[in-house]
């Protein structure tokens, strides 16, 4: 018995809504376009009967549809994230809690319908043309209904349920106890990855033999760093480099600079600039300097070192970079060269890089900042529990471990209380996990983060059957992860293919979850939160 139970423990899956979505590679086979999947929760649902025409069922944990007596079911989806992407598939999903024939589903004009309030005497019209009828469905099963061509971005949509048949179809209403809630499905496709070049602006201009630097940023979809992957390119001088920053020397003429990215799922992303490139004049010309780090608009800590780098050239004088001499307005003079470091003052700095050529002209490069005193908050998880698809009605909320699995479908859910933040500025935040120690805990993907919206579950009563939807966008994914007992944070590395679990000890017996913060000081913070009030964030 002891071992069926150990063995069962360590069968959990982890999707760390933590929601780990498979990345799994299948390299020489033909590949799919690459997709998200958004689930939505229903906004409303509620049915009617023409045998009670004045009452509002809205308080019924069932959904019916029937012709006689007549029984429609109405929903309600509020969808966001689709972004203008193609919604490739769309599915009504539901759980049957009484079986019969399944109804027709009808997408519906009437937005103003409310659930609390409608009646049979009140219902709207089911003016839409059916979209798929289902045959008989049997008790306990999910279902889903096709949508496709119906839902076609973001909006509110409204959904009827009807049926011809006399026998009475029942489903799981939002307010169901147990079995598959309604729940809209969208597949979309994936997003390109998003490129900025911060420097130099477009319309810049350079004589020939000047060393110019390009910087940018990329980011996927999930919101991993990609800078170090950008390629640039001219469209006049073929390929410049690889990498977030690219010193190049270009030929006279206007160039139309290109910084390209491509993200794991095979999806592109770029952005351009033209510059114009001219002879230099004759005689003595002024160098040009470049502040590379920190970038104009950052947020940093006081009580951090910063570290600040630039390069200089000059066509009489070459590479001048260890010339440059670095200011603030705020605390004056920071040092001398191409890299240095330095603590700074709370306050929004100006800081300026300066150099000089032995012909005595100039040049310099400023970029504004800010600089606040941090101060890390911790805050251990109020809740945490894995559901497995296995075991589709059992509760894990007093396991030790929260475990993660691509291959099967498993989530763990954590709830934080966070506290004492008032209206600063968050300067990071990380989820920390400890790998168990256990041997086969480890696994070369952690897991993908996300937020979600239901905040209502509860850790001693969720389960596979009942769990609230991962409808919410990843944050970040953790690549590889080792046996403990080193804790691990969820990182913005890209997630690799997911072959094995990965296995995270929890509050029984050591260190539990814990989302950490670093914000200003403030005379309200608080260090610490144990609440087991509702109004804390999910993830």
């Amino acid at each position: 018995m002891r071992l069926r139970h150990a063995v069962a423990r360590r069968a959990l899956g982890f999707w760390i809504v933590l929601g780990l979505l498979p990345f799994l590679s299948h390299r020489g086979k033909a590949q799919a376009l690459p997709s998200t999947t958004l689930t939505f929760n229903s906004t409303a649902d509620t049915y009617v009967d023409s045998g009670s025409t004045t009452k509002n069922f809205n308080s019924s944990t069932i959904l019916r549809a029937a012709a006689s007596p007549t029984r429609i079911t109405y929903l309600r989806y509020a969808v966001t994230g689709v972004n203008g992407r193609q919604v490739q598939h769309a599915r009504l999903r539901l759980g049957v809690s009484a079986g019969g024939p399944g109804g027709t589903v009808h997408l519906i004009s009437n937005n103003t319908w409310s659930e609390t309030a409608v009646t049979y005497s009140t219902r709207p019209a089911v003016d839409g043309a059916g979209l798929q009828t289902l045959g008989t469905v049997t008790t306990g099963a999910t279902v889903e209904f096709t949508l496709d061509g119906a839902i076609t971005g973001d909006g509110v949509y409204n959904l009827a349920i009807d049926s011809s048949n006399t026998a009475t179809v029942s489903y799981n209403s939002s307010l169901a106890t147990s079995g598959q809630k309604p729940q809209l499905i969208l597949t979309v496709a994936a997003q390109a990855p998003t490129v900025t070049i911060a420097q130099p602006p477009t319309g810049s201009s350079y004589f020939t033999g000047d060393a110019i630097t390009l910087q940018g940023s990329a980011r996927d979809s999930a919101g991993v760093d990609l800078s170090t992957h950008v390629v640039w390119s001219s469209n006049l001088a073929g390929p410049l480099g690889t990498g977030a920053v690219v010193t190049t020397s270009l030929g006279q003429g206007t160039h139309t600079i290109t910084a390209t990215v491509t993200d794991g799922q095979g999806l592109t992303g770029s952005s351009q600039i033209s510059l114009t490139v001219t002879p230099p004049p004759p005689g003595n010309t002024a160098p040009l300097v470049t502040i590379t780090a920190p970038t104009s608009g950052q947020t940093l800590a006081s009580s951090a070192t910063i570290t600040f780098t630039g390069s200089a050239s000059d066509l009489e004088d070459g590479d001048v970079t260890a010339a440059i001499s670095w200011t603030s307005d705020r605390d004056g003079a920071l040092g001398t060269g191409g890299t240095i470091t330095h603590m700074l003052s709370e306050g929004t700095h100006q800081l300026t890089a300066t150099v000089a050529d032995r012909g005595g002209l100039t040049a310099t490069a400023t970029v504004t900042i800010q600089v606040v005193t941090g101060v890390v908050l911790e805050f251990p998880a109020v809740a945490d529990a894995s559901v497995d698809a296995g075991l589709p009605t059992t509760n894990f909320g007093t396991s030790p471990i929260l475990a993660a699995d691509a291959n099967l479908v498993r989530n763990t859910y954590l709830r934080f209380n966070v506290s004492g933040l008032a209206s600063r500025t968050i300067l990071g935040a990380a989820l920390r996990l400890q790998v168990d120690a256990t041997p086969g805990a480890e696994s070369d993907s952690g897991g993908v983060l996300h937020t979600i919206t239901d905040g209502t579950w509860q850790e001693t009563a969720i389960t596979f059957n009942n769990r609230p939807a991962v409808d919410g966008p990843t944050v970040a994914s953790q690549g590889p992860v080792r046996l403990g007992p080193r804790p691990t944070s969820a990182t913005t590395a890209r997630a690799r293919a997911a072959r094995r679990r990965s296995s995270w000890s929890r509050c029984r017996g050591t260190p539990r979850p814990s989302r950490s913060a670093r914000r200003p000081t403030g005379p309200s913070a608080s260090e610490t939160t144990r609440s087991r009030s509702p109004g804390g964030r999910t993830i």
